[in-house]
């Protein structure tokens, strides 16, 4: 199976769509809301969005059921042994390239793209426009669905793309990895409310602010061209190629940065898995606003 970028073009997938060695998935949320960045949870019928319109061949990646079942923060990695389990009942082998799309463009697929690099499956990308572009190009939609027979996945953690809260603590003592956050300007500066009324705004000392619709473009869902990915983190003081954590609300947006950070060459970039839903929750973290 060839190697292909972090992101492909519907006009590539189309080409392929009906190669067995290509797996496809619909990275979804039900607790990211479809418009916005509020939470809700009954905000969306994952299951019936994608039974009544999928891309062909593909199958639905429930971010909120592929995630650590014994925390009460968002979306959380899941086991070693837990995603290996679920992403092989998908029908998906570990000698399989993974197709992630979403149906708001380039939001939630990001953090599937990411989880699978972090399981040691670096054959992934992200469809780039998603589900939205594949409809206004007027290609073929699927509905229904049926269970793919289960294959066997394997999975090896690779911690160095992951950081938890105490590794982000040592990380603002030593400044040894750039900490770029993905939130709205607003938040990220403290003047405005975080979604979730029980943690604070503000950010991170010493981290810097890309927004995510900065890699992003929010009007098509698409990912900008990478001079302008990269220009957007370079005048936030961003140096590309050095040591980069990202980091955002709940860890969508961080998955985005790092996606966009892959394009440009940089893909050691890591995540910090519980944002600032688990910094802010925490009394022994340090808050900094305007």
């Amino acid at each position: 199976m060839e190697q292909v970028p972090a992101a492909v073009s519907t006009d590539w997938l189309a080409a392929r769509l009906n190669e067995p060695g290509i797996k496809i998935i619909a990275s979804e949320s039900a607790t990211v809301a479809a418009t916005g960045s509020s939470l809700s949870a009954a905000a969306r019928d994952l299951r019936g969005e994608f039974e009544a319109a999928h891309i062909p061949r593909s199958a639905l990646f429930n971010l909120d059921e592929v995630s650590d079942p014994d925390t009460l923060l968002l979306m959380m990695l899941p086991s070693q042994e837990q995603f290996a389990a679920q992403v092989g009942a998908l029908g998906i082998s570990n000698d399989d390239l993974v197709i992630v799309y979403d149906s708001q463009g380039v939001r939630t697929s990001p953090r599937a793209w990411w989880m699978f690099r972090v399981f040691g499956h670096a054959n992934v990308a992200v469809l780039d426009g998603g589900l939205p572009k594949w409809k206004r190009e007027g290609r073929s939609i699927a509905s229904g669905w049926r269970a793919p027979e289960p294959l066997r996945f394997e999975g090896s953690r690779h911690d160095e793309l992951v950081m938890d809260t105490e590794q982000m603590m040592d990380v603002q003592s030593t400044r040894t990895f750039q900490v770029v956050d993905g939130r709205p300007a607003a938040r990220y500066r403290g003047t405005a409310p975080e979604p979730r009324g029980n943690i604070p705004s503000g950010r991170m000392p010493w981290s810097r602010n890309v927004p995510s619709d900065l890699v992003v473009n929010s009007s098509s869902g698409e990912l900008f061209e990478l001079d302008i990915i990269r220009a957007n983190f370079e005048a936030a003081g961003v140096d590309v190629d050095g040591p980069i954590v990202t980091t955002c609300g709940w860890g969508v947006a961080a998955c985005q940065l790092a996606l966009g950070l892959h394009l440009l060459g940089n893909r050691d970039a890591a995540v910090y898995d519980g944002s600032w839903l688990e910094w802010a929750s925490r009394t022994d973290t340090t808050i900094a606003r305007d």
